[in-house]
């Protein structure tokens, strides 16, 4: 009785398991990505941008700000994007500073998908309220 009991146990496990594997689809915009910044309305505020996109999605990574104020200063980027190349839940957070939220959708620059190209929304809180700034970001496949 323990036996049949336990390998019930083992094989609910190993379909929960295998249930949450996925599809199996993965998201195009995977892998390592680096590139450049900019804000033109911010006073030409730039840096770059490096991040990687996982299988399903997730962004990590970093900013680093070529701002005269801010130069060298570096945060960290977390996010998805889900298989439209739609950022969901991505915040920049420098340190010292509240997150920025980042929205916007990513577009390959090329069939071969080897370059994105986007123009997001960066959404700065302050003390007024929040104030959007356009942000252009170029990103080559590494």
């Amino acid at each position: 009785m323990a036996s049949h009991f336990r390998l019930a146990i083992v094989s609910t496990i190993l379909l929960i398991v295998w249930g949450c594997g996925g599809s199996g689809a993965n998201n195009p915009f995977e892998g390592n990505w680096a590139g450049t910044w900019s804000e033109a309305g911010n006073g030409g505020v730039s840096g770059t941008w490096t991040i990687a996109v996982s299988t399903t999605g997730l962004i990590t990574g970093s900013a680093t700000s070529d701002a005269p104020a801010h130069e060298g200063l570096t945060g960290a980027i977390i996010g998805r994007v889900d298989t439209s190349g739609n950022l969901t839940n991505t915040t920049c957070t420098y340190a010292g500073f509240p997150p920025t939220t980042i929205t916007g959708q990513m577009l390959f620059t090329s069939s071969a998908d080897t370059g994105i190209s986007c123009t997001l929304t960066e959404n700065v809180p302050n003390p007024q309220g929040g104030m959007n700034y356009a942000m252009t970001l170029l990103l080559t496949k590494q």
